[in-house]
């Protein structure tokens, strides 16, 4: 994201000395239990994220759209130029992303990336019994 040259060896939880970015490759992490499809939170369509086009530069405000181990989509007033590598964090997820679309929708534009970079919160929720 800053353009810092990333470390040969890194940690799980690995974070760039300047910008804070993750530093662990966007992979499909194996779920938790064997019945388990899961890998990742799940990430409600109504959440706000910060979008961040360079690290010394203040968030913009987008809304989700959709988020996969492979990509993320969001809704953002502004245009944002393809191949331009940005960083997401929402509530759940810290990405960095290459821009590979931007589209213009009414008047909103829908980003398109590819994830780089990837930490996601660990995988909460599930069906919840209770016995009167």
């Amino acid at each position: 994201m800053c353009a810092l040259p990333i470390p040969a060896y890194r940690v799980a939880n690995a974070r760039c000395l300047r910008c804070q970015a993750p530093l662990v490759p966007a992979i499909h992490p194996t779920a938790q239990k064997p019945n388990e499809r899961r890998g990742m939170p799940r990430v409600s369509k109504a959440d706000w994220a910060l979008l961040y086009t360079d690290w010394r530069a203040a968030g913009i405000d987008v809304r989700m759209r959709d988020l996969s181990l492979d990509g993320i989509s969001v809704y953002s007033g502004g245009e944002i130029p393809t191949y331009r590598c940005v960083r997401l964090v929402g509530a759940a997820f810290d990405v960095v992303a290459d821009i590979v679309s931007c589209r213009r929708v009414k008047e909103v534009y829908t980003l398109h990336g590819k994830l780089v970079t990837a930490q996601f919160a660990a995988p909460t929720g599930g069906f919840v019994s209770t016995l009167a």
